[in-house]
């Protein structure tokens, strides 16, 4: 196997964070609100309703929880295709994902979903205008889910009240299932608006995990067992160890139980046991793949020294001190 296939397979890991509890019901929820737009144009002849109101919500978390790994596996769930109904051929776009990091206002987030639809943004349009042309490609497209992550950027950028006038319109005129993605202070966003409270009812509060040395179900050690199970069986490898509660430990000193940083700590250990040639994933394989990864370490673990070169005593020591914050 070449370099290329290697990566390719090991990239797999990033899609096994979907089955992490807090975003599989998540991602139940948005499946949820996306069947019944789709529902609503099914019945009634491709146009939804005036009076129908979609299904909208809010998902929040620290950095690196999995609202991304979410937003892309929901995109990548429904694709578009291009298809021929009446003897006309259209373009299907089920799903609009825009990540608006660093987008100062309504205005130019609406342009980058256009954008999404190839379409060509005037530089005289109006926000409102490009909104109504929202409306006719949503229709024509069949678009019914509309993900926007980093919405936290545009509220600094532009201010609370102008956001909230600005998502009301883009539901109102597309009567798509909308979802923001950002940090847990993103719900402001819309809990100050009575309206916008009712529409955006959905709440996926994403964490980090916990981890406890003397409870062997804690979220932290389930979620690794099985992560660990599935690795096994997607890269085909023959054994993976079965980590001990030390090993856990360090596992978990090292990510702080951050899905993006879990991934990227196996993603390593995995590359580095395949270009080995090596049928088995080894604890040592995770040792050396955290010194590939350039992981910073967390800013509660306070110690200069790397989880994996700790004594066992300092181990449990530095575990007890997170535990009590």
């Amino acid at each position: 196997m070449n370099n290329s296939e290697i990566d390719f397979k090991v990239n797999q890991i990033r899609e096994l964070n979907i089955k992490h509890p807090s975003l599989a019901d998540a991602l139940d929820t948005i499946q949820i609100a996306y069947l019944s737009v789709r529902k609503q144009r099914s019945m009634n002849e491709g146009k939804i309703p005036s009076s129908y109101k979609p299904t909208c919500g809010v998902i929040t978390g620290p950095t690196g929880v999995g609202k991304t790994t979410l937003c892309n596996f929901v995109k990548t769930s429904l694709p578009s295709k291009e298809v021929t109904k009446n003897n006309l051929h259209k373009t299907i776009i089920p799903c609009i994902y825009v990540s608006i990091a660093n987008m100062s206002t309504p205005k130019s987030v609406t342009g980058r979903i256009l954008e999404e639809f190839d379409q060509e943004v005037p530089n005289r349009a109006t926000e409102h205008q490009m909104l109504r042309q929202l409306k006719e490609l949503f229709t024509t497209c069949e678009t019914n889910i509309v993900l926007l992550d980093e919405i936290h950027d545009i509220v600094t950028g532009t201010g609370l009240t102008k956001v909230m006038s600005w998502l009301k319109s883009l539901v109102n005129e597309t009567k798509a299932a909308i979802f923001l993605a950002g940090t847990e202070d993103s719900e402001a966003i819309v809990d100050a608006n009575p309206e916008l409270k009712t529409r955006f009812k959905m709440r996926m509060r994403l964490h980090y995990m916990r981890f406890d040395l003397d409870n062997p179900d804690s979220e932290f050690e389930m979620y690794i067992r099985k992560l660990f199970s599935d690795i096994e069986k997607i890269l085909e490898f023959t054994t993976v160890f079965t980590p001990n509660q030390t090993e856990l430990a360090r596992l978990y000193l090292t990510t702080d139980g951050n899905l993006e940083n879990i991934s990227t700590l196996m993603i390593e250990a995995s590359r580095t046991a395949m270009k080995a040639g090596q049928s088995s994933l080894t604890f040592e394989n995770i040792r050396e793949g955290f010194h590939k990864t350039g992981l910073t370490l967390p800013v509660r673990y306070q110690n200069s020294i790397s989880p994996f070169e700790l004594s066992e005593k300092d181990v449990v020591k530095s575990i007890r001190h997170l535990g009590s914050k």
